[in-house]
């Protein structure tokens, strides 16, 4: 999606699944990072320390999906991104509501928008997130949070610009036009001043 995707949203993609990537040094080549579904105890203290300094310098960071289910052993990570994962009900249909409806990541989407996801709980959530975006849990079972169930939202953290949507599980939300639309809009978000 993101190669795919590269000249209408004006980036430059560089993927890695190396962590070693993230030193000051290198991060300082770059504006954003895309956190997609990483999962697990990713960083050392130096790669840590390198991403703190990213984002303190004004870096901005799209968590996708599992990049939530990450760095438990670190309690500036879900600061920074807004949220931990907590539990997930097994893969279904749903119905996701802009909350912000003029947002650029949530502009052109559905009142009601039905998608089938992998629909995180999350735990840890920010108190001064903006949620622009959130699923009905009356539409599927297994949600905790109540009618505003946060699935997208957006922050600024000590410097930098953080958004993050804990949809993209399944390997079609990367061709589903909504979900490229949402994500689209994010980076719009986040590359703006």
């Amino acid at each position: 999606m993101f190669r795919n995707k590269a000249t209408d949203w004006n980036l430059t993609v560089t993927e890695s699944e190396d962590a070693g990537a993230f030193t000051i040094d290198n991060l300082n080549h770059y504006k954003l990072i895309v956190l997609l579904n990483n999962s697990g105890e990713l960083f050392t203290d130096p790669q840590r320390a390198a991403l703190q300094n990213f984002v303190r310098n004004g870096g901005r960071v799209l968590g996708i999906h599992g990049a939530a289910d990450a760095e438990y052993n670190w309690a500036w990570y879900p600061q920074m991104l807004g949220g931990w994962f907590y539990t997930h009900p097994e893969i279904q249909d749903a119905e996701c509501y802009p909350v912000v409806a003029d947002h650029a990541s949530t502009r052109g989407l559905p009142d009601r928008w039905k998608r089938k996801d992998e629909w995180y709980n999350i735990k840890s959530l920010q108190t001064d997130n903006v949620t622009v975006l959130a699923v009905d849990e009356s539409t599927y079972n297994g949600g905790i949070h109540g009618g505003n169930h946060p699935i997208s939202w957006h922050r600024s953290f000590e410097g930098g610009k953080i958004f993050y949507t804990a949809m993209g599980h399944t390997s079609e939300s990367y061709t589903e036009p909504l979900f490229i639309q949402h994500i689209g809009g994010a980076i719009e978000w986040l590359k703006s001043e």
